[in-house]
């Protein structure tokens, strides 16, 4: 789901099995996964824990690798 829709100009109901993403894939290193995690990655999670402010996530986000 994507939690940023539904407001003017952008729609992404929950409609399942349809996707629909408020916005689309347009920067180099985005990827939509398609793949549904029930459990959030264990490396994001520590680094919630341990980082100070947002900047500090954003400095350490782990890269995934994606299935093809």
């Amino acid at each position: 789901m994507d939690a940023r829709g539904n407001k003017a100009g952008v729609f992404a109901e929950f409609d399942p099995p349809v996707e629909k993403l408020a916005f689309l894939v347009k920067m180099e290193g985005e990827a939509n996964l398609p793949e549904i995690w029930s459990d959030p990655l264990p490396e994001v999670v520590r680094l919630l824990d341990v980082s100070a402010n947002y900047q500090e996530v954003l400095d350490q986000l782990p890269d995934i690798e994606l299935i093809k």
